[in-house]
Formats: structure tokens, C-alpha cells, sequence
């Protein structure tokens, strides 16, 4: 598999490194408490993030072995490569560590050249969701076409980051403006408030100070399922971005609101 014109080759790949991601976490997820190590920039990283890592890594190297991959535990192999594996092994630590089942692997196949992203799965293994697409192909949920559901007439349902992530991204403004405006605002965070504008069950979610490996998959994910992300260069730190994602008019109308 040489082309980057055969993204649903590439996605079947990233499904196949996701569901071996998978067999790790939920093995430790079973298991009962994990402890955690905090990294330089605050976050925390468990021994299931760098074996989950590790995993996909071993998949990617048995069927794309060309393709380099840039992962958030392992580093970057190779900055200046064309197409590169982008990796988070758990998005949602925090909830992975309290034993709460709203992590998520998340895998991107990225054209740097072009900025774009070809391939994109968002994998929830304790709830046994998995969200796929491929540029042009559209989006799946457990390989089923998905169609975000009707937004809901009089109610917009809003989700947002956690409180210490707007704090950290100098964007405390933004969230009392959230929640002087909009009476239905929920911390349905990471990667499993993603899914949920996937769904169409959220509306709308801000979530501010996100590194590549948090947002690379949910590009290609909104793309195919009709959906839209607002993106800025973050406050936080040179290599984050704050976002804006959901129905096309409600992220319009939240990026006025808050000023982007």
C-alpha cells in the first residue's frame, strides 16, 4: 500500500492499529487502578498509553512500514515526512485512571505538504464504539454509514473541555461567556465529546488547547460526516490549537459569540 490515493486501504490499517490499542486498554481497564505519571507539560501518561502506543506502532510497521508515525508518548519519527500516522493511545487519561469508560484511541493518517487529513478513527473501547472515515468516503460508526441526528428545535446542547484545560489555554473569558449564554452547557470532554457531535447529540462543543494527536482525527471524522471545525493557534502553548466544532451554523454562531 504505497498510495495516499487509496484511503480506504489506509483506514482498514488505522482500524486494525486501533483494535490492537484496544486489546491493551480494556485489558488494564478490567484490571482496576492504574497509577499515573505526570509529563512536563501537566498531563498524565500511564504504563496503558505507552504499551497502547506501542501496539499500534507494531501494526503500523508490519503494513505501512514507509509511513512514519508521530505519537503523543514516542515523538515524531520523521518531521519533514510527507504522509505520517498521527497517534493519540489514550485520549482521556484522567478518565482511564478514575476507571470511567470515556477514553479513546485516536488515529490520523496526515498530508503535511497539503495540511490535509486523510484518514480518520476515533475508537471507544469500553463503550464499543468506533468511529471511522476516509477522505470522500464518508463516516462510519462500527462500520455502519452514521448520520448525525437532527439537531433538537428551541435547544442548543453545548459541550466543553474540562475547566483546568480553558484555564491553562488562557480562555476563562470564553467559558463565562458560555455559560452567561447558552443555560444547556456540558462537560462532555476529550475525544468522547467528539463523538458525541459525531452522533449530533451535541450541537456544539469548544474545546480549547488541543496538541495534533487531539484534534488530527476529528478533522477528517466532521469532514465526512458534514460537520465543521473552527481552529486557532492556541494561548496555551506554540503547538496547540483552541477549536470549535459541530453543526456548521451553531459553530458560526459560537465563534461570533465568543469573538474568534
Amino acid at each position: 500500500m504505497s498510495s495516499k490515493r487509496d484511503p480506504a486501504g489506509f483506514l482498514r490499517v488505522a482500524i486494525e492499529a486501533a483494535r490492537a490499542a484496544e486489546a491493551v486498554l480494556l485489558r488494564h481497564h478490567r484490571r482496576g487502578p492504574i497509577g499515573a505519571d505526570i509529563k512536563g507539560d501537566g498531563s498524565p501518561v500511564t504504563v496503558a498509553d505507552r504499551e497502547a502506543e506501542r501496539a499500534v506502532r507494531q501494526v503500523f510497521g508490519e503494513l505501512t512500514p514507509s509511513i512514519p508515525v508521530f505519537g503523543e508518548e514516542e515523538g515524531d519519527d520523521s518531521p519533514d515526512a510527507d504522509l505520517t500516522w498521527v497517534v493519540d493511545p489514550i485520549d482521556g487519561t484522567i478518565s482511564f485512571v478514575h476507571g470511567l469508560p470515556f477514553f479513546a484511541t485516536l488515529i490520523a493518517l496526515w498530508d503535511r505538504a497539503q495540511d490535509e487529513v486523510l484518514v480518520g478513527v476515533l475508537n471507544l473501547p469500553a463503550l464499543g464504539e468506533l468511529y471511522g472515515a476516509a477522505a470522500g468516503q464518508g463516516i462510519a460508526l462500527n462500520g455502519k454509514a452514521l448520520r448525525p441526528r437532527p439537531p433538537t428545535p428551541g435547544r442548543t446542547l453545548v459541550g466543553m473541555g474540562d475547566a483546568a484545560q480553558f484555564a491553562s489555554s488562557h480562555c476563562e473569558a470564553e467559558l463565562q461567556t458560555l455559560f452567561a449564554h447558552h443555560p444547556y452547557v456540558r462537560g462532555y470532554t476529550d475525544a468522547f465529546g467528539h463523538a458525541q457531535v459525531l452522533r449530533g447529540g451535541l450541537d456544539v462543543m469548544v474545546d480549547p488547547g488541543l496538541k495534533p494527536w487531539d484534534l488530527m482525527a476529528s478533522r477528517c471524522l466532521l469532514d465526512e460526516a458534514g460537520l465543521t471545525m473552527v481552529r486557532r493557534p492556541g494561548r496555551g502553548g506554540s503547538d496547540t490549537e483552541d477549536v470549535i466544532l459541530g453543526r456548521p451554523a451553531e459553530v458560526a454562531a459560537m465563534e461570533s459569540l465568543l469573538g474568534w
